[in-house]
């Protein structure tokens, strides 16, 4: 017999849910780390502060809520005595739910669309408004037919969260409507452990069998998990603040996929990597802090020095792999000057000679406006002494 797949029945129970019976998702991947498992209100006021609810506020309090957009949710708290298997018909259970919903306070966690039930919650809860700090300008109702339609909304549901995965994988890692990097890491990490653990096996077997439920290449979700892995060390082992790490989290898989920085790191290619080892060692744990804080900053006192992520590849490549070059941006911290040293010293010396005749060459075509005028003698007098010395050292 075929394994049960996640799209099987083509159908789910569909019901209308109280919104107070509707909490948002406190393990949403877009949220940062340090609210996962907070408390509703305080993930509200994230929501708020972060995620742009005002868009999706106008169009509610003028058209209420769109019921061809039913949110996705999983029930909570379902009595002890609930057996799935006693529903074969999707109806009895779609039944089931809602006599349960509307006589008990049964709670449903969502899993897609917290921006939109978020948003019902603040435009329909004075109190919640004042107690996370909306401002005024946040549209508020006029209209009561409103306030009654967001009352409850549509939700489709889902009795375990492992089903809703491929959904989620679909839709927000290879679909239309992707997640940012680090959203998309922390969801394939979540799932990547989850499997391995569940199912005792190795990560990098977790990784293929994540493939499965999510259409996307392996050799990308392999990357995405390692460098959300090197976050995670980097925080929990070395304290490094990876908080402005976040919005520029596509960068660390650059990091890591460029051969120069990577044999400077010490670690292999993906393809090579033992994901059930660190990634981070005592051996190499000095480099990967200084390329993070070159790259990032540290997010308190010093500014990320390649602020550009194009000079990753172009500029800190090279560098790193010329190791005067290196030492140069240690210790001055210049990347254009580390850069100019990145092919050898003697390459850096000749070019150095290069640019001071080229400059002394165009210097002659106007030299004659200057005649006689002393202070661009004694400029020329000193030049000509350095090159003497230049000249004496040299043979």
């Amino acid at each position: 017999m075929a394994d049960k797949i996640p799209g099987a029945g083509r159908k789910r129970p569909q019901l209308n849910i109280p919104l107070n019976q509707l909490l948002v998702d406190n393990e949403n991947p877009r949220l940062a780390e340090q609210y996962m498992g907070k408390e509703e209100e305080e993930i509200l006021s994230v929501l708020y502060e972060q995620f742009d609810l005002e868009e999706i506020a106008f169009s509610m309090v003028s058209n209420g809520y769109f019921d061809e957009e039913p949110i996705v949710v999983v029930p909570i708290n379902l009595p002890a005595e609930f057996d799935e298997t006693q529903y074969q018909d999707v109806n009895d259970l779609q039944n089931y739910l809602e006599q349960l919903t509307q006589e008990s306070n049964l709670q449903f966690r969502v899993l897609e669309g917290n921006r939109r039930t978020a948003t019902a919650k603040l435009l329909t809860d004075a109190k919640l408004r004042a107690k996370i700090g909306v401002t005024e300008d946040f549209p508020a109702i006029d209209n009561p037919i409103v306030t009654e339609d967001l009352k409850q909304i549509p939700a489709i549901v889902y009795l375990n969260e492992e089903d809703v995965s491929p959904y989620l994988g679909i839709r927000h890692i290879s679909g239309n409507l992707r997640w940012e990097a680090f959203a998309k890491a922390v969801y394939l990490a979540k799932l990547i452990e989850k499997e391995s653990s569940s199912k005792n096996i190795s990560l990098n077997e977790s990784i293929q069998s994540v493939r499965k439920i999510i259409p996307d290449r392996t050799d990308s979700i392999k990357k995405q998990y390692t460098a959300y892995k090197i976050l995670k060390e980097l925080r929990s082992n070395y304290n490094f603040n990876v908080k402005q790490i976040r919005n520029r989290f596509s960068l660390v898989t650059e990091i890591t996929n460029k051969p120069d920085l990577r044999q400077y790191l010490n670690i292999e290619n993906y393809n090579k990597i033992d994901l059930s080892n660190d990634v981070i060692n005592d051996d190499n744990s000095d480099k990967f802090v200084q390329v993070f804080t070159w790259v990032f900053g540290n997010g308190n006192d010093i500014e990320p020095l390649f602020k550009d992520s194009r000079l990753i590849g172009k500029r800190l490549g090279p560098i790193l792999a010329d190791e005067t070059a290196t030492e140069h941006l240690i210790k001055h911290g210049n990347i254009e000057e580390a850069y100019e040293r990145s092919g050898g010293e003697e390459k850096f010396f000749n070019k150095q000679l290069y640019e001071a005749q080229r400059k002394i060459e165009n210097s002659l075509t106007i030299a004659y406006k200057f005649k006689g005028k002393q202070d661009s003698i004694k400029q020329a007098n000193d030049l000509l002494e350095a090159v003497n010395a230049l000249n004496e050292n040299l043979k």
